[in-house]
């Protein structure tokens, strides 16, 4: 649950509230905007006339004013927080005390660890500063703020600078900050149109004799929509999605958010070149939606509700709304891909993960995975991916440990085990009697009852040495004379792993030279020395995988069986799952909540509803015979000037029976014990 007040408690509890939200966009996010790039300003690049040397396609400028262990790409990520103390050598409070960390010592690191630019010279004594700072370049947008964020952890910040913006060569305009005491410094501007390029010039910083650092400079468009702006809203967020109440095998769920908004002034059409918007209504806004009430101090308190990105935006011309679908970040890794895959040996599911998220792009503060994916009931004989999409990957791996993948209400990925529940026993939050809630759904549906759930393992065998590939003698490749070139293969049953490419039969003059090899194929280098183009053939000898000694594990619940007749689940198959004390604690796990004909409820708020409530909250429902306790699963939340409520969830059980093909499996030493 949100950390709130507790006068937002008791004011969003009464029977008479005064609820109202507020949607921020920002129509200029760095994050997803492919055409912004930054580099360093130095001295070096200011013309006689004062006006900075901008080239007419207002590319990044390349200077030597970076630091060696300068991340300038990184003031337009979208991170507004340094990731460490970092280590330097500097004058004065640089300590190796456990308190600072190194700089990254490759790219890779720096990728997932918040730096920022680094200016080369420190400032002096008194903190003034040489021409010193950084050029942020994208496509032809219009300019309504600025933001420039210093060492949020070293506490360092520019004090006297100016930002300069350009349209193409020409500067538009130039705003001068004196004084100023703020880590992240904010401002808005009178709107500047087709700005393609801003320059950050640091004449003072905050701390002397260190060098200026700059986290985040963005130059953004956004725009705060409250009551009298907002038509609507609905947010739908998931922990897990199953069809008709199926058996979740494993769940990637994207939240999203049905948003209208008043188009006053017209301000959203496309063809309106005096709106602030122009050119920017597209997909790819960030969206923050947030809920707030009126509480006895007198303000509105607000909570997070939302936080994702627009698809394409509907702006009729004869009404006087427009609206957008957004989708969390989840959504937004169905467009990148892994390319670069290679069998990995014995790395544990929480490896994998980490993994991905990180091919991605993630840094490390921006998921959080269960540590119980960690564990050696966890480990991965041998993984791999074949050129799919990151949610793909997450898909594969949410589905093969039975994990839940979503994004919670701080925008981080969450995965969580199957066990999630069973380990976190944790307090009911909050319980809703009669009185508060419209309607509450937990009737018995005895047709979705699954009393018997079968795992089967997958178990990988490695053979060695296979011909994995071979170009057909009536098909063969041709270098051109005296080449270097590249030929492009796929191999027919995938993952292979330790390939060797060769030119078989030998053909004298062409050989491979290099090779760029996955677990799906690649590409092979192959050089011709001779003065005639040459036919040749490709040879790939590697070793292969393959399914050897599956087992299956099977999860029963007897009195169910008894009352209800025999309901049985088939675990969907997975080259992941590999390990058969696995498939029992995924079986058992299930089995827990989906022989419970019971097991999901549904509360609506008409008005009500508590929106500081997360997925996975434990609550408390009251009805005319009992008290039960859901962990939620999911909510609705609809925002019409009025807020209402759906929330469902989900009661744990735990009465199982496990057995290995149907033959008793409990021993002393085994992990799952049957629990009467």
């Amino acid at each position: 649950m949100l950390t709130t007040t507790a006068p937002f408690d008791t004011a969003i509890a009464a029977d008479a509230r005064n609820v109202t939200a507020r949607i921020k966009i920002n129509y200029t996010d760095a994050f997803l905007d492919p055409t912004i790039t930054a580099d360093s300003i130095g001295t070096n690049m200011i013309a006689e006339d004062d006006q900075l040397m901008i080239t007419e396609d207002a590319q990044a400028i390349k200077t030597e004013g970076d630091n060696r262990a300068s991340q300038t790409d990184q003031v337009v990520n979208g991170r507004i927080e340094t990731t460490f103390k970092w280590f330097s050598l500097e004058t004065g409070g640089n300590l190796l005390d456990g308190t600072f960390h190194l700089m990254p010592g490759t790219q890779a690191l720096a990728n997932f660890n918040e730096v920022g630019w680094w200016a080369d010279v420190p400032a002096d004594g008194s903190g003034n500063v040489g021409n010193s700072g950084v050029v942020v370049s994208f496509s032809a947008r219009n300019v309504t703020s600025f933001q420039v964020t210093g060492d949020d952890i070293l506490e360092e910040y520019p004090v006297d600078f100016t930002v300069e913006f350009y349209a193409g060569a020409s500067l538009e305009g130039t705003e001068t900050v004196i004084g100023n005491t703020l880590v992240n410094y904010s401002q808005d501007i009178t709107l500047l149109e087709d700005i393609t390029s801003a320059v950050l010039d640091i004449t003072e910083w905050s701390t002397n004799n260190k060098v200026p650092k700059i986290i985040e400079f963005v130059t953004s468009v956004f725009e705060t929509y409250t009551a009298d702006t907002i038509s609507n809203f609905t947010v739908t967020e998931q922990r897990e999605i199953s069809n008709n109440n199926s058996v979740p095998t494993g769940n990637i769920a994207s939240n999203e958010a049905d948003l209208s908004i008043m188009n006053f002034e017209r301000r959203f059409d496309a063809n309106n070149t005096a709106s602030p918007l122009h050119g920017l209504v597209k997909p790819n806004n960030k969206v923050d939606i947030e809920i707030g009430v009126l509480t006895s101090s007198g303000g509105f308190e607000f909570v997070p509700v939302f936080t994702g990105w627009t698809g394409g935006w509907n702006v009729p011309e004869n009404e006087i709304t427009a609206s957008v679908r957004a989708r969390d970040f989840l959504e937004i890794l169905r467009k990148s891909r892994i390319i670069t895959s290679e069998v990995t040996v014995d790395d544990t599911f929480f490896d994998w993960f980490e993994t991905v998220l990180q091919d991605a792009g993630l840094a490390n503060t921006q998921y959080e995975i269960d540590t119980v994916l960690d564990g050696p009931i966890y480990v991965v004989p041998f993984g791999w991916f074949n050129n799919i999409s990151h949610r793909d990957a997450l898909q594969i791996l949410a589905e093969s440990c039975s994990a839940a993948v979503f994004v919670d209400r701080a925008g981080l990925i969450q995965v969580q085990s199957v066990e999630y529940f069973e380990i976190n026993d944790l307090d009911s939050l909050l319980t809703y009697d009669r009185s508060e809630y419209m309607d509450k759904s937990n009737q018995p549906i005895y047709e979705n009852i699954v009393n018997k759930i079968n795992v089967t393992t997958q178990p990988l065998e490695k053979t060695t040495s296979v011909t994995v590939y071979q170009t057909l003698s009536s098909n063969k490749e041709t270098a051109p004379a005296n080449s270097v070139a590249d030929y492009t293969i796929t191999f027919r049953n995938k993952p292979v792993s330790d390939a060797v490419p060769t030119v078989d039969p030998v053909v004298s003059g062409v050989t491979v030279t290099d090779s760029d090899l996955f677990t799906w194929g690649g590409t092979v280098e192959v050089t011709n020395t001779n003065g005639a183009d040459t036919d040749f053939q490709i040879k790939v000898v590697g070793s292969t995988y393959a399914v050897a000694g599956q087992k299956t594990i099977t999860a029963l619940d007897q009195d169910s069986i008894n009352d209800n007749g025999e309901f049985s689940f088939n675990f969907k198959e997975n080259d992941f799952l590999q390990n058969s004390q696995l498939a029992g604690k995924i079986a058992n796990s299930l089995l827990k909540s989906f022989k419970d004909p019971e097991r999901d409820l549904t509360v609506t708020f008409s008005p009500g509803g508590n929106p500081a409530l997360e997925n996975d909250d434990r609550i408390s429902v009251v009805d005319l015979y009992t008290t039960k306790e859901y962990n939620l699963i999911s909510q609705r939340i609809n925002y019409d000037g009025g807020l209402n409520m759906v929330q469902k969830g989900r009661v744990t059980q735990t009465t199982i029976m496990l057995t290995e093909d149907d033959q008793n499996m409990i021993t002393e030493n085994d992990l799952f014990m049957v629990e009467e």
